[in-house]
């Protein structure tokens, strides 16, 4: 806290340890320049979040410090304490190293938007080849194939799964309760679907099958086991490429990856039946934490 709390000697911010050091941390890696505003504000970002932190516990020690003579935090007028920390150190005109720190943040982002991208991509005359410099090309007929490639893969890793087992699979029967939010709900555990118990049967095949077996002489085979959780993690991975690239109107990554197949006590699943088609829902906005307010969009995946 002594390094947060150093007074600018001079008018000069730069007196100041941080922000020398943050200097310090504008140079490249190989020491022959300067980073560019795009690379250089992650530091800075880094710095004030971590003065955040502290100047919060600083304000509001959530435990005492018996050896420095801090008592912990009082249950009354907190905010009265936070503010007087607040306009000494953290606002506009506090000559602190943090308000130093954060003007140049605010800067920095300003001069990386007219800066020069950090990747220029290049299409050739005819259009069908997308190249960056001279290492990547990608050509518009492989990038057409790629669902195909991602789904004879996921094909592959289901059955392998699986086991060979293929039940039944017809949406059309399949039953779903989209307002059902109940902790743990799924189309899975629907009763009219029976599906409730058939991890049982697919336990009993991957115990007792021949090749890679999960179980072996009445004791786990754990690379089998891990081997098994590696193909999992690999079909979720073709799974969330299919429905990106497949259902239409590509959502945000985090909106995507954030996708539960089951009821939560905080958040509702996002994978459905409806009407003979499996559908996933994402529900986000960007501006949620000042408006409130979700964007709520369903996506049908293809019948294959």
């Amino acid at each position: 806290m002594a390094f947060c709390t150093e007074e600018v000697m001079g008018g000069r911010p730069d007196s100041t340890l941080l922000v020398y050091f943050s200097g310090v941390l504008g140079f490249s890696a190989d020491l022959t320049g300067f980073l560019p505003a795009r690379s250089y504000t992650s530091n800075l970002a880094a710095l004030i979040y971590i003065q955040r932190l502290l100047f919060l516990e600083y304000a509001l020690p959530a435990q005492g410090y018996p050896r420095l003579g801090i008592a912990r935090r009082p249950r009354t007028g907190q905010i009265a304490r936070l503010q007087n920390v607040r306009q000494e150190y953290l606002v506009l005109g506090s000559q602190s190293p943090f308000e130093e720190l954060f003007s140049l943040l605010v800067f920095g982002r300003a001069i990386a938007g007219s800066e020069t991208p950090a990747f220029l991509l290049k299409w050739s005359d005819d259009g069908q080849i997308l190249s960056y410099r001279d290492d990547i090309a990608v050509h518009m007929e492989q990038f057409r194939r790629l669902p195909k490639v991602l789904l004879a893969r996921a094909e592959a890793l289901c059955e392998q799964l699986m086991y060979g087992w293929k039940p039944p699979c017809d949406l059309s029967s399949v039953k779903d309760d989209m307002a059902n939010t109940t902790h743990e709900f799924s189309f899975v555990s629907h009763p009219k679907n029976g599906l409730a118990e058939a991890y049982f049967e697919l336990t009993l095949k991957a115990c007792t099958s021949q090749a890679d077996s999960l179980s072996r002489k009445g004791r786990w085979n754990q690379k089998a086991i891990f081997d098994y959780l590696k193909k999992e993690e690999a079909l979720r991975e073709n799974l969330a490429g299919l429905m990106l690239m497949t259902c239409g109107g590509q959502p945000r990554s985090p909106d995507l990856l954030s996708v539960r197949v089951r009821n939560h006590r905080t958040s509702e699943r996002g994978l459905y039946i409806y009407n003979g088609y499996m559908i996933y829902v994402t529900r986000s906005h960007k501006a949620k934490r000042s408006t409130n307010r979700e964007f709520v969009v369903a996506r049908f995946f293809p019948s294959q």
